[in-house]
């Protein structure tokens, strides 16, 4: 995740109201959003990690926006918070370590400044730009900025919350620079920090750990937006159907489906994989693309006692792929279907009948061809 924001001004934290640590003495539980890395710096909109919160929540430590990050000491960390809702004021603070409820969180106390609760480290920084001028339009108000050399390695957390004295739901981005540490490197941009490549087992110096097509980090994603662990980054085919996943988003079927319009066709053999069904002038075509083929078959490949015995059988083999798809022309799926089991007893390795080809790759992959195309035309 990333963040964004962004304000030249000083913390105004005279401007806001004061409250007491004691006003929070019954601690309310607190949800941490997300983790935060870096972001695309300088800041462009748009890109950051998109956040909300209810506004005039600065005395409800409950109600902000909780996320948190691993410093290392010496990083100059810049936190930049860039409201999208024109009437939100937002501000922020750091502090070091992490909490479960909100005792004793202060944002800005005019009378001690902010402070951090029981569970956490020191407070490190904080600003509120104290204005609600939409960004960019704003002159020293602009949206807040938190610029700091970290003291400490560890955990920190940042918080967001909103000062505009509105009701209702203010929008943010959240911008990030200056994190140096593991859990922020990404070292071979594929979306995926270091850290979450080691945890997951792919690998950090290749962006398709699979060389499936797909990013790593994009896998991740998809899975994610599903609600599932599939597409994989481990399992070029995901789903099983011989087609990397990488090619199945380029073709627009989806790679944890391996029959993508339901019509029981696998993706890699279905001709018409987004349109449930079988179109018969698909088959009839592919019938007599193989026939060609069929036609080009070395004499040497065939197996019979003399060259023209040879070219007869290798002719005999196209007239019946050919007759098959003069059938199908003719809606007589089943009478296609005969004319290709007839054939390929002659293909199949049994000696009765005997076989009209000597075993070769190229007798295997004809095999293969008409037993896919006997299974298409068993749909029809």
């Amino acid at each position: 995740m990333k963040i964004k924001r962004k304000s030249n001004s000083a913390p105004a934290l005279a401007v806001l109201a004061a409250f007491s640590l004691t006003a929070h003495a019954m601690a309310d539980p607190v949800t941490y959003v997300g983790t935060i890395c870096n972001t695309q710096f300088p800041f462009v909109d748009e890109t950051g990690i998109q956040g909300t919160t209810e506004r005039s929540n600065f005395t409800q430590p409950a109600l902000w926006e909780y996320y948190s990050f691993f410093g290392t000491a010496g990083d100059n960390l810049i936190i930049e918070v860039h409201r999208t809702t024109d009437i939100a004021d937002p501000a922020m603070q750091i502090c070091f370590g992490t909490t479960t409820d909100s005792t004793g969180i202060l944002a800005f106390n005019r009378s001690g400044g902010p402070l951090c609760g029981s569970q956490m480290g020191p407070y490190i920084d904080g600003v509120d730009d104290n204005n609600g001028i939409p960004h960019g339009e704003g002159g020293l108000f602009q949206d807040p900025r938190i610029s700091v050399m970290l003291p400490l390695t560890g955990e920190y957390t940042l918080m967001v919350f909103d000062v505009a004295g509105r009701e209702g739901i203010a929008e943010f981005e959240i911008h990030v620079s200056g994190l140096t540490g593991a859990a922020c490197t990404d070292s071979d941009g594929d979306g995926l920090t270091d850290v979450e490549e080691a945890a997951l087992g792919t690998d950090p110096n290749d962006p398709a750990t699979d060389n499936d097509g797909l990013f790593d980090g994009t896998e991740v994603d998809l899975a994610l937006a599903d609600g599932s662990d599939c597409p994989d980054p481990l399992n070029p085919d995901s789903d099983g159907d011989n087609l990397l996943d990488g090619f199945e988003v380029f073709l627009g079927t989806n790679p944890c489906n391996a029959d993508t319009d339901g019509d029981g066709i696998q993706d890699d053999i279905d001709p018409s994989t987004l349109d449930p069904g079988v179109p018969g002038d698909e088959i009839e075509l592919e019938l007599r693309d193989v026939a060609l083929i069929v036609d080009a078959i070395a004499i040497g490949l065939i197996d019979a006692p003399n060259t023209n015995s040879a070219e007869g059988r290798r002719n005999a083999m196209s007239n019946k792929l050919n007759t098959a798809a003069n059938a199908v022309a003719n809606g007589d799926f089943a009478g296609a279907i005969d004319e290709l089991l007839s054939l390929l007893a002659k293909l199949d390795g049994d000696p009765q009948p005997k076989d009209w080809m000597t075993a070769s790759d190229t007798r295997d992959a004809l095999v293969l061809e008409i037993e896919l195309l006997i299974i298409l035309l068993e749909f029809l």
